[in-house]
């Protein structure tokens, strides 16, 4: 094996007879190097799309999210509450979300309603995410709502206006009206205090933040919450906190951490980075046919050499073999540079931004974000070296047995 590995290397970098051959190699290597630059940067701005994502979702999603396994309530006992202080949790919001439906001025929509506690600012960094106004629930004694941007672009909501948003609820428990249609909501009356936007439209264009007593009487709740969203205070605690909670909750709830909060646009984006990725290896995989071309000539070109090399002694294995570390050598060549021009690519573009995304303004960022992982270099570096073994040994095993008969 090392015989046949100095004579690979020998091959790779001595002066072939046909310079066509020195091109063709060439090309191979530069293939092979463009492949694995290209799955470096791809997987790096998946990774980069990826986390800037989980920032905006966190600055609404809170570390932890306690659900009732069925039904949309549950009470919030003394037990509950005696859980949740021996958790290791630092803070914990109770929260009532429902939908409802808002009028201001001569514009209506359908929202979703999350009546909060004052603790949720501590639970979740949405005050940090405010383009106008202030995070307050209250203004002196009067409750006030923090609406998403994006519906207040929609309803036209302007901090400085003097009317007020109207939100009518359905009355629980209560038998439809037809006579007086009105008789079926309940309304209430709230000014705005501030705007959110965290980019997502799911948030923005449907979400009004007021205080849980303003919720609870909307949707006639008591005791009753839908939901408990918690803090902890280090985000290496939080999978202990999360089983300590399932255990002695018990079935009755669901325990959720972030990932599980968005458990699907998590699963979607794995799935598109890898799919992105099998295209990619698919390409490189077609390129690795200049592998094939320059194997062929380099066997032709070296007859004369095959003959000395039978005649000395050396078996069609140690032949085979000569000419298969060559390939493999070409793909290492060419992974290593790919790995350090992707590298290189990807630093510079967190730097520097070099590649602007395209649509103006209407991103939270102007350049592409990237985030290069050392697992994604050993996965690239393995798949791209094991291609070119792959590509290398069937032609190179085809060949020869014509060629030694």
């Amino acid at each position: 094996m090392r015989l046949a590995l100095q004579i690979a290397r020998r091959y790779l970098f001595a002066k072939k007879s046909h310079t066509v051959i020195n091109v063709i190699s060439m090309i191979s290597v530069a293939g092979v190097t463009i492949g694995t630059m290209a799955l470096i940067v791809v997987l790096s701005v998946f990774n980069g799309f990826e986390d800037l994502i989980g920032k905006s979702y966190s600055a609404f999603n809170p570390d932890l999210k306690i659900l009732p396994a069925s039904g949309k309530v549950f009470n919030y006992t003394a037990h509950i509450d005696s859980v949740l202080g021996n958790s290791g949790a630092e803070w914990w919001s109770k929260v009532i979300e429902d939908q409802a439906f808002v009028s201001y001025d001569d514009k209506q929509s359908p929202v979703i309603i999350k009546g909060v506690d004052q603790n949720f600012v501590r639970v979740s960094g949405l005050d940090t995410m405010l383009v106008e106004g202030r995070f307050t629930l209250w203004n002196e004694e009067k409750p006030t709502a923090v609406v998403g941007y994006g519906l207040a672009r929609t309803l036209r909501i302007g901090l400085k206006f003097i009317a007020p948003i109207v939100i009518h609820a359905p009355k629980r428990e209560k038998q439809v009206s037809m006579i007086n249609p009105e008789s079926n909501f309940i309304s209430d009356y709230l000014y705005p205090s501030g705007l959110f936007v965290v980019y997502q439209p799911e948030y923005d264009m449907n979400y009004i933040i007021l205080p849980i007593e303003e919720a609870q009487k909307l949707f006639n709740y008591t005791d009753q919450v839908t939901q408990l969203e918690l803090k902890v205070p280090d985000s290496k605690d939080i999978r202990d906190v999360q089983s300590y909670l399932e255990k002695h909750l018990g079935s009755d709830f669901k325990v959720l951490n972030r990932f599980q909060q968005q458990e699907e646009f998590y699963n979607m984006m794995n799935i598109e980075k890898w799919i992105t990725y099998l295209i990619l290896m698919f390409v490189l995989f077609i390129a690795t046919f200049n592998l094939i071309s320059s194997l062929s000539m380099l066997m032709m070109d070296k007859k004369d050499d095959i003959d000395t090399l039978r005649n000395l002694g050396a078996n069609s294995k140690l032949i085979r073999m000569i000419f298969v570390f060559e390939g493999w050598i070409i793909s290492l060549v060419g992974t290593i540079l790919g790995l350090i021009l992707g590298g290189i690519f990807v630093r510079l573009q967190m730097v520097y931004g070099l590649l602007k995304l395209s649509g103006g303004g209407n991103f939270i960022i102007e350049y592409y974000p990237v985030n290069a992982l050392a697992t994604d270099f050993v996965i690239v570096s393995v798949s791209v070296i094991a291609l070119g073994f792959l590509a290398s040994w069937y032609p190179v095993r085809r060949i020869t047995s014509k060629i030694l008969g």
